[in-house]
């Protein structure tokens, strides 16, 4: 919605008065879809039937989108756990970002975050925050046996990634002899479905946004199969491919995630409904996005 105006803008094909209200509404809702309104016009006009349209309406009413002032304070929730809750301290801790690689990582940008956050708390010092986990296991002075790492992530989907990394970090330590080195693991959103297998490790996890997948969690009965289907035609007008991906790896979102969060002005996750991020329509037509994520 333009400032200037206060109004929507205009779509290529005619929108009804009810319609307009209906998208005007949801802007009013979700104010962060004003910066990427050619991209819900575009989306909303793809929809062929009323159901569809009511289907990304409610999808979208459900978006979590996080903004730097619900971040900062989702990390101020953050810090207080790990030292109220766990009881954590600087001297036996370190606290390290899920980043693994050479690329710019989400949980570097978390980790920044939370630093300052530590800084009227005794205790703890610039030293005990690490923003790479790779470097991070392959020091042998970094962590002692009878100490504890906190791993930090932005976001976990499917949670394969973290439990991957995790038990990594765990082989690190047993080939280095270090014993009852406590893991704990920290993600400012995970999927609900990913809670269950981080479980399975065993160890300690926390984060602030438990989300639930976008329409297997939502409907049920005959309403249900019908937004599967909904979901399913709308993603059949996107393109099989692009650049190196293909689409069917991101039916539903990667590992059918259903995911509907995304930190403001971040690169989406893989996990969410590509109908929101995937760039290129069936006919090789390029199309505007209402999130986006470089590929």
């Amino acid at each position: 919605m333009s400032k200037a105006n206060n109004e929507l803008p205009k779509s290529k094909k005619h929108m009804d008065s009810e319609e307009f209200y209906r998208l005007y509404l949801l802007i009013q809702k979700q104010n962060w879809l004003e910066e990427s309104y050619n991209g819900l016009i575009e989306l909303w006009n793809l929809c062929d039937k009323n159901e569809q349209k009511e289907l990304i309406e409610d999808l979208l009413k459900r978006f979590v989108v996080l903004n730097l002032e619900k971040i900062e304070k989702a990390c101020k929730n953050i810090a207080d756990h790990i030292s109220n809750k766990w009881y954590l301290i600087g001297k036996s801790t370190k606290i390290v970002a899920m980043c693994s690689g050479d690329k710019p990582d989400g949980s570097q940008f978390i980790l920044q975050c939370l630093k300052n956050k530590f800084a009227d708390i005794k205790g703890w010092e610039e030293r005990d925050f690490v923003n790479n986990l790779k470097s991070f296991g392959q020091v042998n002075y970094q962590i002692k046996s009878d100490q504890s790492v906190v791993l930090i992530d932005d976001f976990i989907g499917t949670g394969k990634t973290a439990i991957r990394k995790t038990e990594w970090l765990i082989n690190k330590f047993k080939k280095k002899n270090l014993q009852m080195v406590k893991i704990y693991i920290i993600s400012l959103a995970c999927m609900e479905a990913a809670v269950k297998k981080i479980g399975d490790l065993k160890v300690d996890f926390y984060s602030p946004y438990i989300l639930k997948k976008g329409i297997n969690d939502f409907y049920c009965g005959n309403e249900l199969e019908e937004n599967i289907r909904n979901m399913e035609n709308l993603e059949s007008l996107l393109h099989p491919n692009y650049k190196q991906l293909k689409l069917s790896e991101f039916n539903f979102g990667y590992g059918r995630s259903e995911t509907l969060f995304t930190i403001q002005g971040g690169n989406v996750p893989n996990n969410v409904f590509p109908i929101f991020w995937w760039p290129l329509l069936k006919n090789n037509s390029k199309r505007k996005t209402i999130l986006r994520r470089i590929i």
